[in-house]
């Protein structure tokens, strides 16, 4: 499909050098002036990714710290591309800044840490993370926690603090400073719930390690009779 869309945008890129080729017709200052034009278009509109060269039109990125060798090795054997690899990063930065913020708004009052000491909220979220930069390949099982359960709760954690930082609390402020915990509480059951599933077939597999693990005791201990 890219080879495709490849072709279709070298396609269209030729038929408009042979287009603006008429339009300059000998002229010099013309001739500059399309050329600038035509590698302007090349570069940062139709190939920027292919040319390694960032399109006006996209957002600029954060910068991220470079890989190890060994991590750099573990995303080429998940079978990532180098655009996958990009993306993947940037989404776990985002993840990994999200979290600490989460972290920080928590640490500050003594409801919302009883919330996350409740559910782990802490530890799933690192323990989330850490499974995920292990294995990218399984970033798109991780949906809920990357694009509901961490924003979420960034979003509300922050919101609680600043209402919580008020000089002036009214009914009002009192009432949606309740409702914003209970919401997290919830937000914070879901978070563990769906680590738990996404660990699911690790969980099964050392459960039926310790069932092996039992029955040869108990074997050893009747054989020993």
């Amino acid at each position: 499909m890219k080879q495709w869309f490849r072709l279709i945008k070298l396609s269209f890129f030729i038929l408009l050098t042979y287009r603006l080729a008429d339009y300059v017709d000998g002229s010099m200052k013309k001739g500059i002036v399309v050329t600038v034009l035509l590698l302007a278009i090349f570069f940062f509109v139709l190939f920027p990714r292919e040319m390694e060269v960032q399109s006006f039109f996209e957002k600029t990125k954060k910068p991220l710290k470079k890989t190890s060798t060994k991590v750099q090795e573990g995303y080429e054997q998940s079978g990532l591309s180098k655009q996958d690899i990009e993306y993947f990063r940037q989404k776990m930065a985002v993840v990994k800044d999200q979290i600490n913020e989460i972290e920080d708004n928590i640490q500050g009052y003594t409801k919302l840490r009883i919330i996350a000491n409740r559910y782990n909220t802490s530890i799933t979220m690192k323990d989330y993370f850490r499974e995920l930069v292990a294995n990218p390949e399984k970033l798109p099982d991780a949906d809920l926690f990357v694009h509901t359960c961490v924003p979420s709760l960034k979003e509300m954690t922050t919101a609680y603090r600043k209402m919580s930082e008020q000089p002036v609390k009214g009914s009002e402020t009192y009432q949606t400073l309740q409702e914003l915990a209970e919401k997290i509480e919830l937000t914070c059951e879901k978070l563990e719930e769906d680590y738990l599933h996404f660990q699911k077939d690790r969980i099964q597999n050392s459960e039926a390690e310790m069932d092996y693990v039992s029955r040869k005791i108990l074997e050893k201990g009747k054989g020993a009779k």
